[in-house]
C-alpha cells in the first residue's frame, strides 16, 4: 500500500524485512518487483516479477501483474522509440496509454511522474 501512495522507501523497508527470513518467497519477490517498477526502475521490477512468477506458476495475481507490467513497459518503450524517430504525436499516445493503466501506475508514484514528464517532452 505504501508504494501505491508514493512511499517507496517505506514499502521497500517492509518487504526487505519480510524477505530477510525467506529470500525466495514468490509473493515477497513480487512485491519487491512492484515497488521497483513503481519507482521507475521498470526493467529491474519486471525481471523480479518474472522471477517470482517462475517460482509460483499457480499464482494468478503475480501472473496478472507481470502481464500488466509488460503492457505498460511496451507502451513506454514504443513512446521512447517514437521520440528518437521524431514522431512526437505518436509518442504522446503511447505515454498516455501507459499513464491510463491506473491500477499499475497510480498518480502518486515516481513512475507516473516519469511517464508524465516524458509525455510532456514529446509534446
Amino acid at each position: 500500500a505504501d508504494a501505491y501512495m508514493g512511499s517507496m522507501e517505506s514499502a521497500m523497508d517492509k518487504v526487505n524485512r519480510a524477505l530477510r527470513y525467506n529470500p525466495n518467497q514468490p509473493d515477497g519477490l513480487a512485491v519487491r518487483g512492484s515497488i521497483l517498477y513503481l519507482a521507475g526502475e521498470t526493467e529491474k521490477g519486471l525481471h523480479l516479477l518474472q522471477d517470482a512468477y517462475g517460482r509460483d506458476k499457480e499464482n494468478k495475481a503475480i501472473k496478472q501483474e507481470v502481464q500488466q507490467c509488460h503492457r505498460t513497459h511496451s507502451s513506454l518503450s514504443k513512446g521512447r522509440n517514437c521520440v528518437k524517430r521524431g514522431r512526437y504525436l505518436e509518442a504522446m499516445e503511447h505515454f498516455t496509454a501507459a499513464m491510463k493503466e491506473k491500477t499499475l501506475v497510480p498518480e502518486k508514484t515516481p513512475l507516473f511522474a516519469m511517464v508524465r514528464c516524458e509525455r510532456a517532452e514529446a509534446w
